[in-house]
């Protein structure tokens, strides 16, 4: 017959067998490897983004993918850091993917902010490989943008992203412009037409997407843009649908 015992510290166990005829022992160690988490990656506020300063969100929703863990056994926590000028924010412990901050006293005009996360297991910190900038833009107001006439065409990453079921799309036209813009899904077939071939003035534009009758998943939004003296504008974003 034998005896069995075990013994857990530190993540190493010890087995310790006893022949009870003999009263030969043997002992044998076993330490827990300790496998990493993924890395998170960042989704929103998307890379390169632009706010303006008179309508920064509040709060602005800093959103990332979950990290997983191999072990299936560690609680994970999330640390979000936001930095730029006049900004130098950590918050820790986090055990969702997202974190809304109240930034509206602290972001200043023409100035470009950078947030990243990372995540831990307790054993090991992993850093995303990810570091996303946004920069703010310089308004005196709501009024003041939708009046602004833009100096070059640009299409805007839609916010919030990912979205459910509403987002908003903004645009600039620097001139008057014929206006297409689609939705397509992840295959390229077309979804819907958010603005068909419509002659719009010079200036800022906003278009509001409504999925509720759509699944999750990824999109691009397509917006053309015709001058009247010629030359157009193409520009292809990603959107995130999450419900």
């Amino acid at each position: 017959d034998v005896l069995a015992d075990s013994v857990s510290v530190g993540g190493t166990s010890t087995y310790t067998f006893v022949n009870v005829t003999t009263n030969h022992r043997i002992q044998a160690s076993f330490a827990q490897i300790n496998y990493p988490p993924t890395a998170p990656r960042l989704t929103s506020p998307a890379d390169r983004d632009t706010f303006n300063l008179a309508s920064v969100p509040t709060p602005l929703n800093f959103i990332w993918q979950a990290s997983t863990d191999p072990n299936n056994q560690d609680t994970l926590l999330y640390t979000l850091k936001a930095s730029g000028p006049g900004l130098d924010t950590t918050v820790s412990g986090l055990s969702g993917t997202s974190e809304a901050l109240d930034l509206t006293s602290r972001l200043k005009a023409g100035a470009t902010y950078l947030w990243t996360v990372s995540v831990t297991d307790g054993h090991t910190v992993v850093a995303s490989p990810d570091t996303f900038s946004f920069t703010i833009k310089f308004t005196t107001g709501a009024k003041d943008e939708r009046n602004r006439i833009p100096k070059e065409y640009a299409l805007y990453q839609n916010y919030p992203n990912p979205f459910n079921p509403l987002t908003r799309i903004q645009f600039d036209l620097p001139r008057q412009s014929v206006v297409t813009m689609k939705l397509y899904n992840l295959l390229g077939e077309e979804m819907a037409t958010l603005v068909d071939h419509q002659t719009m003035n010079a200036g800022v534009q906003v278009v509001t997407l409504d999925g509720s009758n759509y699944s999750s998943g990824i999109y691009f939004y397509r917006l053309s843009a015709d001058g009247p003296n010629g030359g157009a504008f193409v520009s292809l974003r990603k959107l995130i649908l999450l419900k």
